[in-house]
């Protein structure tokens, strides 16, 4: 999650960096394979998010000294955490350790893990559990059997009794699509067998993010995982790191967040439909979630204050994100006076009151209990009607010129350059490779723009004898036309699959038409 220390971790740990390159070919070869998938009148069943809005859950570096009294908690402020990280032991690549040093029975005795947890689940407190994070490897990378993986993920889940978990990807581990294959048919299997016995096992992903989206490598986590099957409740994006400030001051943390969920929805849409399942809009919002890092972080001038918090909750609940998770709870509080260090895990380095990020995320109105349910949903192919579409139903061989937009399985769509033939919603990896800007959905009630009409002697009347040149403007039924170009004996309002096969435009439409 972070390269900030985590389980007693130095502050000098290194971030592993990811070679983009090495997993290039391998993610091509894969995205491939797992696009290919047929379509159907009724489209296959899709997890939904619960209604209940958004939920709250902070991380907590469980093994980080001096260890955080979680037990203690308010639970009207903090009723749900991520225990952080299960992770592979150094020396039994199989067997699952928290922070690669802590054993699940030497958890219990020299943390008093199990019993503490018990007594914040008594307040009314409920936990999930993160597997991966930064500093160590993630079970799947080293434990290559997939028996021998399904095992280890479910001695965690039955030991804490948890019915949400968290994959937490990054570093190395995102590089292993080795290992992302894996991962998924040991999730897999576990959820079938969860749906067995009558539970659920909600999944998350959690995965690093640039502005412009997921880098390909998480592209291809997200692609294995549900190639694999797995009824994946969301993608968590670590909006922490995302690069050095322009010429010195800080980072806009939240126009930076904002643009890397849009680039992901997108992304994330292209993943489903490549597994077979088509989502709308604001399923897709119900599938995402963000992680900020409080306060400081390793990224200069990326710091997130209690007044950009308050803007990040603001833009999750506009968004219908389902989750908002910080990394961490350990550092929910002043550093206080007298520490040298600009980095700490136990502080956030900006000015607040203890548990005050806490206490701001708190409003969300969200449950992880409730999320953790699977509940699917059936959805008939959105059909198009031009009564009912705000701006023209897109068209095959049209061709649509920067800033058109089009309407396309009751989706709005914008041109980011001349397109033509491109579906809006055709699958793609990362947001450059299409020349559609998803808007959002079609709202009720809405329909095209009247039509303007104008009185009888505005302009002259359209005659097929007159020759008209750029500019010239006509009256065809009370509707005003312009010329583009020289042009004689072509009506105005002709159909057209083209703007470039009529010399004239219709005046008096809104911007996009």
């Amino acid at each position: 999650m972070s390269d900030l220390p985590q389980g007693g971790a130095t502050v000098g740990t290194a971030r592993r960096r990811v070679s983009w390159g090495r997993v290039g070919g391998v993610f091509v070869v894969v995205a491939l394979a797992i696009s290919l998938f047929t379509w159907f009148d009724r489209e296959r069943p899709a997890a939904s998010a619960a209604p209940s809005g958004p939920w709250f859950a902070p991380y907590i570096d469980l093994t980080l000294t001096p260890l955080f009294a979680f037990e203690t908690l308010d639970t009207e402020v903090v009723d749900d955490l991520v225990m952080a990280f299960v992770v592979a032991d150094p020396e039994a690549p199989c067997v699952p350790t928290w922070g690669g040093h802590v054993g699940l029975d030497e958890a219990a005795a020299a943390l008093d893990l199990d019993r503490r947890l018990e007594r914040f689940r008594a307040r009314g407190g409920q936990v999930a559990v993160s597997f991966g994070g930064a500093l160590n490897d993630e079970l799947a990378t080293n434990c290559t059997d997939v028996d021998d993986l399904r095992t280890a993920y479910a001695s965690v889940i039955d030991r804490y009794q948890v019915s949400t978990i968290d994959l937490d990807v990054e570093g190395d581990d995102l590089e292993a699509l080795d290992a992302a294959v894996r991962r998924g048919k040991a999730l897999a299997a576990l959820q079938a067998e969860a749906v067995g016995d009558g539970r659920s096992l909600a999944v998350w992903l959690t995965l690093p993010v640039t502005p412009s989206g997921l880098p390909s490598p998480a592209v291809a986590v997200v692609d294995a995982t549900l190639a694999a099957g797995v009824d994946l409740a969301g993608v968590n994006l670590m909006t922490m790191n995302f690069g050095p400030p322009a010429e010195g001051g800080h980072v806009d943390m939240v126009a930076a967040t904002t643009t890397a969920l849009d680039a992901t929805h997108r992304q994330l849409r292209s993943a489903f439909e490549r597994a077979g399942t088509r989502l709308d809009g604001d399923q897709l919002w119900a599938k995402l979630a963000i992680t900020p890092m409080l306060g400081e972080n390793d990224d200069v001038g990326n710091v997130v204050d209690l007044v950009t918090a308050e803007s990040l909750r603001d833009l999750a609940l506009d968004r219908g994100l389902s989750r908002v998770s910080v990394w961490s709870i350990n550092r929910d509080q002043a550093c206080g006076e007298g520490r040298s260090e600009r980095l700490s895990p136990l502080c956030s380095n900006v000015e607040q009151s203890t548990l005050g990020f806490a206490a701001l995320f708190a409003e969300m109105p969200g449950d992880m209990t409730d999320a953790a349910g699977v509940v699917t949903v059936e959805r008939d192919i959105a059909i198009d009607d031009p009564r009912t579409s705000p701006y023209p139903i897109w068209q095959q061989d049209q061709s649509y010129r920067l800033g058109k937009k089009v309407v396309w399985r009751r989706e709005v769509y914008e041109a980011k350059w001349f397109t033509e033939g491109q579906q809006p919603d055709a699958p793609v990896v990362d947001e450059w490779e299409t020349p559609w800007r998803y808007v959002g959905p079609v709202l009720e009630g809405e329909g095209p723009p009247p039509t303007t009409t104008l009185p009888p002697g505005t302009h002259p009347e359209w005659n097929p004898d007159t020759i008209y040149d750029e500019g010239d403007i006509v009256l065809l039924k009370g509707v005003p036309y312009r010329a583009k170009w020289w042009t004689q004996g072509t009506p105005p309002n002709i159909e057209a699959m083209s703007e470039f096969d009529t010399p004239w435009e219709q005046l008096g439409l809104p911007p996009g038409w």
